[in-house]
């Protein structure tokens, strides 16, 4: 067996600071020592694990949205236990991904919207994570309204849409999560 250089931990703090979300993810799994440095407060911002903003109006050029959002996949007539991560079709509510915040800085109040139609408000004191934006998704498409229909009823079967493309900040200075490109 091979032996492994003893680096301190400040090395490998410095070194990992250099990686991307998809890579410190796997890096917590790769053992105890890279799970207690990743653990640490200054891979918070990166792991979307920050302190929630209060401050409006918000900056959305110095908001991230968690990088899974663009891959998520939702057919409209699903519930949230059908809603996917890209192509690999993993189950949002099976990840450790659905419980953390949507976007960095995580903030307390966001809305979302699909193609044109009316934007869903989100609200957790604590910031709003990625499965309660996608749940205010599928409640709006389960929504009944006019005639008894929900929307998804409306649409048909085949309607869906694939991640959040773009962060705005509204008049008011919210956030808005948009997804534009729709499928029907």
């Amino acid at each position: 067996m091979a032996h492994k250089p003893e680096l301190p931990n400040e090395v490998w703090l410095e070194t990992l600071t250099y990686l991307d979300y998809i890579d410190l993810k796997i890096c917590t799994r790769v053992g105890k020592t890279f799970k207690s440095i990743l653990s640490s407060a200054a891979f918070d911002e990166a792991l979307f694990r920050s302190k929630v903003v209060t401050d409006l109006p918000i900056d959305p050029k110095k908001t991230r949205l968690h990088p899974v959002l663009p891959y998520l996949s939702y057919g409209c007539t699903n519930d949230i236990d059908d809603v996917t991560i890209g192509d690999v079709l993993k189950l949002l509510k099976e990840t450790s991904v659905a419980g953390e915040h949507a976007t960095s800085p995580p903030v307390k109040y966001l809305r979302v919207q699909i193609h044109r139609w009316r934007k869903v408000g989100v609200q957790n004191k604590n910031g709003v994570t990625v499965l309660q934006a996608m749940k205010a998704v599928c409640k709006f498409f389960g929504r009944t309204h006019k005639y008894g229909q929900t929307r998804a009823d409306e649409m048909g079967d085949h309607t869906c849409w694939t991640g959040f493309n773009y962060v705005e900040v509204d008049p008011k200075g919210r956030l808005l999560l948009r997804a534009v490109y729709f499928d029907s």
